[in-house]
């Protein structure tokens, strides 16, 4: 990590409430991470029955480069 170079093509980031997730979003933009997407995971059922975890209520973003 030291010259900032990622080896991914999704990047999954857990936040501790939904808002932060969408703050990370709009930072993803401004900050031209360059992802062909940027989701923000706002179904807590989904997000919790993924992550094992009920209620799930923090937040999930979800990059993805092609």
């Amino acid at each position: 990590m030291s010259r900032n170079t990622w080896n991914v093509d999704t990047l999954f980031v857990l936040t501790e409430s939904l808002d932060q997730a969408r703050q990370l979003a709009r930072v993803a933009d401004e900050e031209r991470w360059l992802a062909d997407e940027v989701i923000v995971q706002d179904n807590a059922d989904e997000m919790g029955a993924a992550l094992g975890s009920w209620p799930y209520t923090g937040g999930v973003l979800t990059a993805w480069w092609d």
